[in-house]
This record gives structure tokens, C-alpha cells and sequence, in this order.
């Protein structure tokens, strides 16, 4: 992917159009985890959430912060599920 670093003419840059669209990618799939995750009584740090989508779709963070085995397994599970949505559900899938 080329990144631009020129200005459009509304003045955003356009360099921080990729960036912005990281942020919400990230932020869309952590609010999803932890709305998934309260409706089953189970609160989860937000910090720790966010790191670890980052981490798994190569995106660097400033404050990352190293999340737990189960906040990991949570999130592959997730990206999993909205990434490979069209794919058969296979034993693998399920069990790995």
C-alpha cells in the first residue's frame, strides 16, 4: 500500500486517512469484544483488547499493552469469526 503525504481539498492528509481507518478498524472489533464479552458477565480490560487486535492485524500502538492468554484467545476467536465468516466451520477452526 502507498501512502500519500500530500493534503486533499478539504486539508485532511491523506496520509492520515490509512491511519484513521487502522484506528477504527481496531476500535470497531474491540467494542464488539467487549459487548460480546458483558453480555456474558465477563468485563474486559479495553487496553488489553485493543493491543492484542493490533498485534494480530500488524498494527503498531503506541501504548501496548501485553494482553492475558484468554483476552488473545477472545480476540483471535473474534477476527476469526469476522475475517473467515464465509469459510466452512471445520473441527480445526473450532478447537484451535
Amino acid at each position: 500500500m502507498k501512502v500519500f503525504n500530500s493534503t486533499s481539498n478539504s486539508g485532511v492528509k491523506v496520509s492520515n486517512l490509512f491511519v484513521d481507518k487502522e484506528f477504527n478498524t481496531k476500535n470497531g472489533i474491540a467494542n464488539d469484544i467487549l459487548a460480546s464479552s458483558a453480555i456474558e458477565g465477563i468485563i474486559l480490560d479495553l487496553s488489553e483488547v485493543r493491543s492484542s487486535i493490533a498485534r494480530k492485524l500488524g498494527i503498531k500502538v503506541a501504548d501496548e499493552k501485553a494482553p492475558t492468554h484468554y483476552i488473545g484467545g477472545i480476540v483471535e476467536m473474534m477476527l476469526d469469526a469476522t475475517v473467515n465468516y464465509l469459510d466452512p466451520l471445520s473441527e480445526k477452526r473450532l478447537f484451535s
